[in-house]
């Protein structure tokens, strides 16, 4: 059997690894959920952040992020004794991903962008957003097109076999 990949891109279970830049997608489409989690931290120590964070993010991405955090709980469950569920999220992935990077581009669109497209002003903080929007159009476009994001979520162990 020839293999489609190096063997340095599959696991110890001998499924496909995710490409470093795939970790970084799934990450950045669980940002906001982390950054909410973040700014609502009642420690002392992170007041500071609190106020900066509350401006650049709102409790609906929290919404946003919910998918990702599914995604990357079932690739910490990626193993042979997982669950059916785990395997079905995992396979649904790439729609997941989308889901949650397309909520985030209309919330921002929403919130924002739509003043920028109407004024063709840009503002400081609307620098971030605009830059946001295009990093959540660059991740789709690299879920859809590379052939390898697309063999990772298809690609699951197998489970183990009674003994």
């Amino acid at each position: 059997m020839m293999l489609e990949y190096p063997p340095d891109a599959y696991d110890r279970n001998l499924a496909l690894k995710p490409p470093p830049l795939l970790i970084l997608v799934m990450l950045y489409c669980a940002l906001p959920l982390l950054l909410i989690l973040l700014a609502y931290n009642p420690s002392p120590k992170m007041q500071g952040m609190y106020t900066y964070l509350q401006h650049f993010e709102s409790p609906l991405s929290l919404l946003c992020g919910l998918p990702a955090a599914l995604v990357l709980f079932a690739w910490a469950k990626r193993l042979p004794q997982a669950g059916a569920t785990w395997r079905q999220v995992w396979r649904w992935g790439r729609w997941l991903l989308s889901l949650s990077l397309l909520a985030h581009f209309t919330l921002l669109f929403s919130q924002r962008g739509m003043a920028i497209w109407n004024t063709f002003v840009l503002l400081d903080a609307d620098r971030l957003v605009v830059v946001n929007m295009g990093l959540d159009l660059l991740a789709l476009y690299y879920l859809w097109r590379v052939r390898r994001v697309a063999d990772v979520f298809a690609d699951f162990p197998a489970p183990p076999r009674p003994a």
